[in-house]
């Protein structure tokens, strides 16, 4: 995920903008999949200036302000395209969708197979 402006699909040219504008798409994407911040299990967080980390770490303890429940979290160097200053991605567990059957069958996430499909 980037940090575009989601209004206007730019990239502000700030490092502190730009990170706003990234753990706001996290957001938005978790929930958007039916979790949230607390189903991260990491990150990885690239920024095109290493030692330039002010600007991540207000967000990050801003979103996981408990040390105690906070994801991992890998912080790399990166060349990034178009002025961009940071960038990450993360693995997240979310939780069982309430459709999703506790037998295993086939939840809103799996595909059936028809029965002109079986071997």
């Amino acid at each position: 995920m980037t940090g575009r402006d989601p209004a206007t699909g730019e990239i502000p040219e700030t490092l502190d903008e730009q990170a706003a504008n990234m753990f706001g798409h996290v957001r938005e994407l978790l929930l958007a999949a039916g979790g949230g911040t607390d189903d991260i299990l990491t990150m990885t967080v690239r920024l095109a200036g290493y030692r330039d980390r002010a600007a991540l770490n207000a967000q990050w303890e801003k979103m996981f302000p408990d040390p105690r429940t906070r994801p991992a979290r890998h912080v790399v160097t990166a060349s990034l395209d178009r002025g961009q200053l940071i960038q990450c991605d993360l693995l997240a567990v979310l939780p069982p969708d309430d459709a999703t059957p506790v037998d295993g069958g086939p939840g809103p996430h799996t595909r059936e197979t028809k029965e002109s499909e079986q071997p």
